[in-house]
């Protein structure tokens, strides 16, 4: 069994009814194949965004569509766009694509 495998399995059984171990035969590396196996609809995905303002993490449904610009003007933020690979590790501790834990 791999070694990172086993570790997600502890994670799983150290946090009883608040995590989940879904396993699936469809690989996921788009929204389609997501769609495949989960609701993509109860799905939030979470972007690390930087404008002129900062730094900022926006949470979004997975299903939607994010239409930077509008975004921006909605929230009042100037020249908004995903944040730098380095800022993103700097800010949160993960690399980019990296689901951490939730709470």
């Amino acid at each position: 069994m791999n070694s990172k495998y086993e570790v997600i399995g502890q994670f799983v059984a150290a946090h009883g009814g608040r995590a989940e171990l879904i396993e699936h035969e469809t690989a996921i590396v788009d929204l389609m194949s997501v769609a495949q196996v989960f609701d993509i609809n109860q799905a939030a995905a979470m972007y690390i965004v930087e404008a002129k303002e900062g730094v900022f993490a926006v949470v979004a449904s997975a299903a939607a569509h994010l239409k930077w610009r509008q975004l921006g003007r909605e929230l009042g933020l100037r020249q908004i766009h995903l944040a730098a690979t380095d800022v993103v590790k700097n800010r949160t501790g993960y690399d980019v694509g990296t689901v951490g834990p939730l709470f």
